[in-house]
């Protein structure tokens, strides 16, 4: 199992339910079963997706302007 992907459908998942996308969350739970069991009442350790997208974007910001 590729470690990234199971962390990429675990930081989405935890994104859906958080902002009350369940029906969302239910179809990437069961798309996903094969690859990762995601539970509804996980508490994701370090920073949420929407906080990586964030850092991300500053970060090609800070590259494009470098450029």
């Amino acid at each position: 199992m590729d470690g990234n992907l199971a962390t990429t459908y675990t930081l989405i998942h935890s994104f859906l339910r958080k902002q009350s996308h369940n029906k969302a969350a239910d179809a990437l739970k069961k798309a996903a079963k094969a690859i990762v069991i995601l539970k509804d009442d996980i508490e994701i350790e370090g920073p949420q997706l929407d906080e990586i997208i964030q850092i991300w974007e500053s970060i090609k910001q800070n590259d494009n302007t470098s450029s």
